[in-house]
Formats: C-alpha cells, structure tokens, sequence
C-alpha cells in the first residue's frame, strides 16, 4: 500500500510517528518549503517535519503551489500512482484531478460543534470554542471536490470542557486522528471501507478566523471574551488588546475578576503583575500576557 501524508504541522508530525510506530510504510511526505510555509503563516508549523521524514527514509516533496494547480505537482501525483492520502495540517482544496489520481482516496479530519453538512468551512474546532459550544463532532472522511462534502468514515464526539483551550481540544481531535488514520489503512488494506454521504440539504459554512479576529472590546460580554481568548491561544497568534497609548497586548489566558472596578475610571489597570480588562458585565484578568512590539 503506498501511502503519502499531506501536512505542515505538529498534527502531521504526530500522525507520522504514530504510523511508523505502528509498522506502516509511508512513501512520501508533501508538505511546503519553509519559505512557502512562513508566507502562509501557518499556525502550528512544525519546522521539524521534514527531518523526522529524511530520519525515516521517507521521500520529501515540496509543492510548487500550496493549491497544487501547477502542472509539475500534478505530474507528481500522476509518476506516483499512490494508493492513500492522508491529510492533516494542509489548508487547502486538492484539486480533484490529483485526488482522482489516488486508487483509494485521501483522506482528512474535519471537526466543528455542528454535525456535517453544518460546520464545514474554516477554522471550525476555534469557532465552535468562540461560540460556546460544548463539543465538536470530528468526522474522518474521503476528500471531494468541493469543502469537506466527502464520505464520511466515522465521526467521534469530542467533549469541550469549559475551562479547556484549543490546544486541549485540538489533543483530542489528534487521538481520533491517529486512531482512525490506522483504521482507514487497514480497511483499504482489506478493502472493506465503508463509507456514508452526507446530506445535500442546505448548511451553515464557517469563515476563516484571522489574527484580528482575536481583539478583545469592552462591549463584549464576559463569556464572550473568555470564549475568544480560548479559542485563538497557542499555537494560534492569541487574542489581544489595544491599550490607551495604542500599544497591542497579547492575552494568552483569562479569568474572572471577583472584585468591582467600576469606580475606577479605566478599562485596563495593571496590579501585581497581572492585568484587569472591563468589559460590559463586568472584569477579567490576565497573569499570562505580553506587550507587543509597537511595529505591530
């Protein structure tokens, strides 16, 4: 069965060690130049990718567009004639004539807080954090044309804990993701993957989630802060906060305020190393942030 793993971040590499842990030959690696990968500013690079791929003899193919619309990675995909694809960590549609070039398929991840069709679209584990939700359904399924409208393999649901941040949600999703990559190859190997649709009905499909998406303003409700701050912390850029003398302030980590500061005249106050935010209800605090360079 020859396997290539699509992917630029930690999850790739956590999913590469845990089949070559678990005996499988992957062929090959295709994953962006650095050059290419710092232009994407793709959070949750993993700058080491490549050399766990050369430690394990694994071959290295690096795109010549991140969409795969040139003709030289299509010819790549053409000259290999892979059997599976496995993708995590790549941002981007597979043009249908190179998924059309794979025996059985490639296959990827997809989990948001509303069961598929709803949720497809981007940044889907962090919206579903922003937006309160208490669990994400975290589909495997085969590559389409169109944004995650696949066969569906098996879906897991992954609980949110309300004091968890998107690295804690994103640890869980990775156990799904190498739990059923394994059990994707060992169907193909005996070829008795079985697959659903999913309904053609109409969907909600989420926007991208930007580094601006991430401020936080004192007409936001408390949970709703708290909810962003959780949502876009590391390995995302963080949210932020623009003081009175203009300057950005990463905020990594926020906590309820017990004690009223309405009768202080300012929506930031600094107090024993930690910083208190007013928002509309009421103040937050932080003891995990950092000021941020002016040339912002």
């Amino acid at each position: 069965m020859k396997i290539v793993i699509f992917g630029n971040k930690v999850t790739t590499s956590i999913l590469l060690k845990n089949l070559l842990e678990k005996n499988y030959k992957i062929h090959s690696l295709v994953t962006l130049d650095s050059i290419k990968k710092d232009s994407s500013n793709i959070s949750g690079n993993d700058i080491n990718l490549e050399n766990l791929a050369r430690l394990n003899n694994i071959n290295i193919y690096n795109p010549i567009s991140y969409k795969l619309n040139n003709k030289k990675d299509y010819n790549f995909f053409i000259e290999n004639n892979f059997d599976i694809g496995l993708c995590t960590g790549w941002q981007r549609l597979i043009p249908a004539e190179i998924l059309n070039t794979f025996k059985k398929g490639v296959f990827g991840w997809h989990g948001s807080g509303f069961e598929f069709p709803n949720g497809r679209g981007r940044s889907p584990i962090n919206w579903s954090i922003r937006l309160g939700l208490k669990k994400i359904y975290h589909n495997c399924f085969k590559y389409d044309v169109g944004i995650d409208d696949g066969k569906i393999v098996e879906t897991r649901v992954i609980e949110i804990e309300s004091n968890e941040y998107i690295l804690d949600v994103i640890n869980k999703a990775t156990e799904h993701i190498k739990e059923s990559s394994c059990r994707v190859i060992q169907a193909c190997i005996n070829d008795n993957l079985e697959l659903i649709e999913q309904s053609n009905h109409a969907y909600i499909s989420l926007p991208k989630l930007s580094e601006k998406d991430g401020e936080l303003t004192h007409d936001m409700s408390i949970e709703y802060a708290k909810n962003t701050v959780r949502s876009c912390s590391k390995p995302f850029p963080g949210s932020f906060i623009i003081n009175e003398a203009n300057q950005k302030i990463r905020i990594w980590r926020l906590e309820n305020y017990l004690n009223d500061i309405r009768e202080i005249n300012k929506n930031i106050i600094y107090k024993d190393n930690i910083i208190i935010i007013r928002f509309k209800d009421g103040s937050c605090f932080s003891n995990d942030f950092e000021l941020v360079p002016n040339n912002y």
